[in-house]
């Protein structure tokens, strides 16, 4: 569904809405799938406002409730936004107020039946309903905004703390931190047999490639979101090893990696190329990267390049954006660099960019209030902020430019 509304959002203006109408029949039905299964709980399952999942999200390592998993319903809750507004678009207000209500509902029951917070602990998503490797699929309602909202979490939506939590619950309990007894805080009843010893058998920081994609790319996807680029970096350091093996398919994304307990060597697991995993490492990339268009009104550039990284250059890289003539698929070069005094981004699109450009730069190790930024020469006002571990320096502009040249010059640290 998620899919479907962003092939439809992307479409030229003059297209978009035959394009949905010719469809319409099979984008209800879609929708209406949803709301069937809680009418019919007696063959869906659904119970307590949550959605029965025949999938591996919610039938994966560490779940104790088999078939409910909080990724599979922030997925469709998700989707269930996106569907209204579509139907909103061709005046299928029935429709679009149904679902909006249902997602809202979904919202809800997610907050009162995923959610855990007791023994001092903040509040987290419970292990009870974790599947896969690492227990990832309890990151779902960070890293699956990515498809409607962009790639900036709102940090004030009452699910990011809890999912960051999570996130740092995970870390901490695949480097031994947990404590050996049965807090439920940290270990579920499946998993308390296999709860990781100190020393050797952790996994090295950075490192949750058992399996490439719902492991290392989730955890990495979400580091990344938080701008926890220490963490980051790490990862994405791995996230190359994981894929490189010089004797054959060099850079080929495998289905997992075994890595040795000292985290010396390691070898790729599985089928090469495999669809799933290899999609979610492309993610990670496109993370990085920072090109986002999911409002095609106006171009987001936000990369996110490791602390240490000192380049990123694309070329030929399509995005779908608001240009004179509607919404077009484009094609960007940029070259973004780090030095000792700051950064600079040059990008280039190859039509012009009607609805103007956002870019977010950094990271930096300390604010700097006086940063001048710099566009093509000229100042812009700059908005400095503090996101995860690092600093980040945003600006805007509303000029129609073939090349446009951002500057960050600061004395802070880099």
């Amino acid at each position: 569904m998620l899919f479907i509304y962003n092939v439809w959002r992307r479409l030229p203006d003059g297209e978009r809405r035959e394009w949905l109408l010719e469809r319409w029949p099979d984008v209800k039905l879609a929708g209406d799938w949803i709301e069937w299964q809680f009418d019919n709980p007696q063959l869906s399952n659904a119970k307590n406002g949550l959605l029965y999942a025949d999938s591996e999200c919610a039938f994966g390592y560490g779940n104790s409730t088999q078939g409910y998993s909080v990724y599979a319903d922030f997925a469709c809750m998700e989707a269930l936004l996106g569907f209204a507004e579509m139907a909103q678009s061709i005046g299928k207000r029935t429709e679009a107020s149904q679902w909006r209500t249902r997602a809202g509902e979904m919202r809800s029951a997610i907050a009162e039946n995923y959610i855990v917070s007791d023994g001092g602990h903040p509040a987290v998503w419970t292990l009870k309903h974790a599947g896969w490797a690492f227990q990832s699929a309890l990151l779902g309602p960070l890293i699956l905004q990515t498809d409607r909202r962009g790639f900036l979490p709102d940090p004030d939506d009452n699910f990011h703390g809890i999912t960051e939590a999570s996130y740092l619950r995970l870390l901490g309990k695949w480097r031994g931190e947990s404590p050996d007894h049965y807090d439920p805080y940290w270990h579920d009843d499946t998993d308390k047999p296999f709860l990781p010893k100190a020393g050797l058998q952790n996994p090295p920081l950075g490192s949750y490639g058992v399996a490439m994609g719902y492991g290392q790319g989730f955890v990495t996807q979400a580091a990344l979101l938080l701008d926890r680029m220490d963490e980051a970096g790490e990862m994405l350091k791995w996230t190359a090893r994981n894929i490189y093996y010089a004797d054959y398919e060099p850079y080929i994304v495998p289905e997992g990696v075994e890595v040795h307990p000292s985290g010396k060597y390691w070898f790729r697991t599985g089928d090469l190329g495999n669809g799933v995993q290899q999609a979610e490492i492309m993610k990670v990339l496109r993370l990085v990267i920072g090109v986002d268009d999911t409002d095609p009104a106006r171009l987001k550039v936000l990369p996110r390049m490791p602390k240490g990284w000192t380049r990123i250059s694309i070329d030929e890289y399509p995005a779908w954006i608001q240009t004179g003539s509607g919404i077009t698929q484009v094609s960007l070069e940029y070259l973004l660099e780090r030095n000792e005094s700051g950064m600079t981004l040059e990008l280039s699109p190859n039509v012009p960019l009607a609805g103007g450009i956002a870019v977010r730069l950094g990271p930096f190790e300390k604010k700097s209030d006086g940063a001048r930024v710099t566009l093509n020469g000229k100042k812009l006002q700059a908005r400095p902020e503090k996101s995860g571990d690092s600093f980040w320096v945003t600006v805007e502009t509303d000029a129609v430019l073939k090349c446009y040249r951002f500057e960050v010059l600061s004395s802070c640290d880099n």
